[in-house]
């Protein structure tokens, strides 16, 4: 990939703002892109009049989904600055470790958030940007000429994920991932859109405003000059189906814990809205989704995409076809297929090594990086920790060398999770591990010993609100007394999965 091919990108990018065409919508509000350019070049305007031009800015973002947080992340983009999703549902002390880590300069805000929540953790935050009219004033400025500036190798943004020790990971994310990742995507996913001249096509975005998605749907979208429509409210999310028919959603991204929720909600009911694409993506996808899918919903192409933030975010991918059903049966997995065209692999001791441009620039704590990265100016690598192996042509995911989950679409190191719940002051040894309903959701239990006689469940939900993520509570708590050990003293961890 060369550097004209990556500035042709942002300019392609501006050329769509500057068009009438369908940017965001959610029911009756709808935006066009050129009413996003003119806040575009407001933001734009006032990030660089409020900015130290000797400094790239980290610029910490936290809006509800909603148009205003898109056009503010292309802003910081343009501006060469960096952007650090910051979502509202965090907990106070996970938002403090993030912001020790990496110094805020400037924080967007909604006009909704509480900033003093931010603010008390850091004195050191330079402005704020409110969506106030008053900050934002009219501007002429001639954006397209800062594409020139941006040097592609720089971080763009930098993702927090749970990080193996309790400690929230960093990932440095450049110009060079982001754009790398939607060529591939563009050239093997929605390659059949590029012919057609009067498409309209509407991602469903139905993820935390922090979560790495947005390599996924956010910038494909843009260079598409399709509209994004997210999901607001809970009921949009977890069964999104009404606000897709809605909303003429015709481009479906989502977890595959989507359809099952789907597939229990609508029972044998044929789906009647028609999808050009389905991608699956954040978890293992099982056969008895893909039949589902392939019986009940209208859908010209069905996808099984594979990838991680620190990749980012899709290096393989599989066209899905009903032969699956049978080839793989064994398994009861949809493969993860093959590597796209920019992607180099190999494979060690089963694990799946990746390289190309697309590999991030590695973790802000750079203690962590020797662990999964080999760093290489044109093409970096990364081991993914994920063990594969090959069938009937295409790669199948069989597991992980650590104890890294995905619940809901939601990367979760275990470790973390563990970290949080010992911190707990009634809570003396614990053990969290990952489980499969009936309809292959994949939920969390943690199996608490205590030495208080007195301690709840309850009790227990109600402080791990204060330390995690909704998503990293376990669905069950299991209280004993004593944990069992191995013949070395230490928790016997594989007893504790065959016995739970």
């Amino acid at each position: 990939m060369t550097e004209l091919k990556l500035k042709d990108y942002y300019l392609k990018v501006l050329k769509n703002f500057q068009s009438n065409a369908l940017f965001y919508r959610y029911f009756n509000q709808k935006i066009r892109y050129k009413e996003a350019y003119n806040l575009l070049i407001k933001i734009v305007s006032f990030i660089k009049k409020n900015s130290d031009k000797n400094v790239r800015q980290n610029i910490y973002v936290s809006c509800d989904k909603s148009y205003f947080m898109y056009v503010c992340i292309i802003a910081i983009l343009l501006t060469n600055n960096v952007w650090i999703p910051l979502s509202k549902s965090l907990p106070k002390k996970r938002v403090k470790d993030i912001l020790k880590d990496v110094h805020p300069h400037m924080f967007i805000h909604d006009g909704i958030d509480d900033t003093k929540n931010f603010t008390e953790y850091t004195k050191k935050i330079y402005s704020f940007l409110s969506i106030s009219k008053k900050n934002l004033k009219d501007s002429k400025m001639n954006i397209d000429s800062l594409v020139n500036v941006i040097n592609f190798d720089n971080t763009a943004f930098i993702y927090f994920t749970s990080g193996s020790t309790g400690v929230s990971k960093g990932i440095k994310i450049s110009h060079k991932n982001i754009i790398s990742d939607v060529f591939a995507q563009v050239s093997h996913l929605h390659n059949y859109l590029l012919k057609k001249k009067n498409k309209q096509l509407v991602f469903g975005d139905y993820y935390d405003t922090a979560f790495s998605i947005f390599f996924d749907i956010f910038f494909p979208a843009i260079y598409l000059k399709a509209a994004l429509s997210p999901g607001l409210k809970k009921e949009e999310i977890l069964i999104p189906l009404d606000h897709c028919k809605k909303n003429q959603v015709n481009i479906l991204v989502a977890v595959p814990s989507t359809i099952q929720r789907i597939k229990i909600y609508y029972g044998k009911k044929k789906i009647d809205h028609q999808f050009n694409s389905i991608i699956m993506t954040g978890e293992p996808f099982y056969l008895n989704v893909l039949k589902y899918l392939f019986d009940h919903f209208k859908s010209k192409r069905i996808f099984n995409c594979y990838g991680g933030t620190e990749m980012g975010n899709w290096v393989y991918y599989h066209q899905c076809k009903k032969s699956d059903l049978i080839n793989y049966k064994g398994l009861n997995l949809v493969p993860i297929g093959k590597p796209f065209s920019n992607v180099n692999s190999k494979f060690v001791n089963k694990e799946l090594v990746v390289a190309g441009p697309m590999i991030t620039l590695g973790y802000v704590n750079d203690d962590l990086n020797y662990r999964k990265f080999i760093f290489n100016k044109k093409n970096s690598t990364f081991f993914t920790g994920d063990l594969v192996k090959k069938i009937k042509g295409n790669l199948i995911c069989i597991g992980r060398k650590d104890y890294q989950v995905k619940i809901r679409g939601y990367r979760i190191e275990i470790p973390f999770v563990e970290a949080k719940l010992r911190s707990v002051k009634l809570i003396d040894q614990c053990v969290v591990i990952e489980k499969k309903s009936k309809s292959y959701d994949n939920y969390l239990i943690g199996i608490i010993q205590t030495t208080n006689k007195n301690v709840t469940v309850d009790q227990i939900n109600e402080l791990l609100k204060k330390e995690l993520v909704n998503y990293m509570i376990p669905s069950k708590i299991i209280l004993v007394k004593n944990l069992p050990l191995n013949s070395n003293g230490k928790i016997d961890r594989k007893k504790i999965i065959k016995e739970y």
